[in-house]
């Protein structure tokens, strides 16, 4: 609802509207990250060359995960998440470490914040059951000394849960069903996908480019143990970074781990997810390229070497995803091949036949063929008996991977039901690829298809 409500005006306008809007959201997070560093790093007067080099390696280490850069300039759920809740740590760090009434108030607004997480994913709603747990962990920290504030417990709880509460509301207005959210659930207990335990691993490691979780991982068991030596993370702010970064990033691994590996709620297990904690797992990359630094730096000659690595393995992350055609700078592999489609459909199908001669199941062919979602050309997709029963002559444009994915009907199933891929247009949609800055093309194949129903 709030990635919707987002994205509406811009919409209005266009793709490039929308995407502009992403871009900007893109940069909030990356500020509310690197301010969020800055705190963490602050009381610390032991030197290090990262340290002093800590905003640039926020930025890199946020685009180093594949999966954030990707989605830097797409309207998907995940970095909306992301930004609601850096900026909610962000806020209780700096307004709400006390026991004033202004750290009162700035307890209220970090929560409030953390509750617009729940209008963009579901993983914002766990966010907000576990408010009050972590709350009461916060207060126990920055008011050792104090009587427990109950009251404020309370009133921060609400607050975390008032837009979910307004969210509700509204939908029992317009449904006229007090049950609505429960009745418009989109995904059944059980999921579709199946369990998805390797490819949650694959996606884990994905999602911070296998090596960050090396750093990450250096962070964490430093973290666990107190204290950086001689340099990283002061001491006293070591729970509040347990609390706002590794509980966070645990939490989410295990919660993707959990639905994944048993098939709930329509879990694709896929290393997009993690843009929602990639925040914290940057901040944590450069707390541990900390602790490394100070511990290799008792060796010289290896201090040069590291720092070498330091920058080259994020840039090296970033020239592969170039070199896949991945950057938002130019169109994917995918869009590419599947634009070959839409070519052969314009010229072989006429516009007013669209929405009767068609199926479509990828929604970026709808929108390049001017349809708006919800016609027979889209629906169709989705019903096998559709598919089975089509009138001959009609088109199916597909993205193989999306369309296996979904637990569509086999190809061999197609075949069957009297259906025919057009191997000329595979072999045309399967070198195509975008413009790359390198002397050599990567192509990837099976990006799109398109079958004819020929009886």
């Amino acid at each position: 609802m709030g990635c919707s409500a987002l994205y509406a005006i811009p919409a209005l306008v266009g793709v490039t509207a929308c995407r502009l809007v992403a871009v900007g959201v893109t940069a909030l997070t990356c500020l509310g990250t690197s301010r969020l560093l800055a705190i963490f790093l602050a009381a610390d007067t032991q030197p290090s060359w990262i340290k002093r080099h800590a905003t640039a390696f926020a930025w890199l280490f946020l685009f180093a995960q594949p999966c954030f850069t990707m989605n830097s300039f797409t309207v998907m759920t995940e970095m909306l998440l992301a930004c609601c809740w850096v900026w909610a740590a962000y806020v209780l760090l700096t307004r709400g470490n006390g026991s004033t009434r202004r750290h009162d108030a700035g307890i209220i607004a970090a929560a409030l914040l953390l509750g617009l997480g729940g209008l963009m994913r579901p993983e914002g709603w766990i966010a907000i059951a576990a408010f009050p747990v972590g709350l009461f962990l916060w207060l126990r920290i920055t008011r050792p000394a104090r009587p427990f504030p109950f009251r404020l417990l309370l009133l921060a709880t609400f607050a975390a849960g008032l837009p979910s509460l307004c969210w509700y509301l509204l939908g029992v207005a317009g449904y006229h069903d007090p049950l609505w959210i429960i009745h418009k659930w989109p995904w059944s207990p059980k999921s579709q996908y199946g369990s998805r335990t390797e490819q949650f691993i694959e996606g884990a490691l994905i999602s911070m480019a296998l090596w960050l979780w090396v750093p990450i991982a250096l962070a964490i068991v430093s973290l666990a143990r107190g204290f950086f030596k001689p340099s990283g993370t002061p001491r006293n702010l070591t729970p509040h970074a347990l609390l706002l970064l590794v509980a966070p990033l645990i939490g989410f691994f295990c919660l993707h781990g959990f639905l994944g590996s048993f098939g709930l709620f329509g879990s694709m297990a896929l290393p997009r997810y993690f843009i929602c904690v990639a925040p914290m797992a940057a901040i944590l990359g450069v707390l541990g390229m900390i602790q490394a630094e100070s511990i290799l730096g008792r060796v010289r000659p290896l201090v040069p070497v590291f720092r070498a690595l330091a920058i080259i393995a994020p840039l090296f992350t970033l020239a592969a995803l170039a070199y896949l055609g991945q950057l938002p700078c130019w169109p994917s592999q995918a869009i590419c091949s599947l634009d070959v489609v839409i070519n052969e459909v314009k010229q072989r199908v006429p516009a007013n036949e669209y929405t009767t001669r068609l199926i479509i199941a990828h929604p970026y062919p709808i929108m390049q063929l001017g349809l708006p979602l919800g016609t027979p050309a889209d629906i169709r997709s989705t019903d096998a008996w559709s598919i089975e029963h089509a009138d001959a002559g009609t088109f199916l444009i597909l993205e193989p991977q999306l369309w296996t994915n979904e637990n569509r009907p086999s190809f061999d199933q197609l075949t069957a039901w009297g259906w025919q891929e057009d191997k000329d247009i595979t072999q045309k949609a399967d070198a195509a690829h975008p413009p790359i800055l390198f002397p050599f093309t990567y192509t990837a194949k099976g990006q799109a298809r398109l079958w004819l129903k020929i009886r």
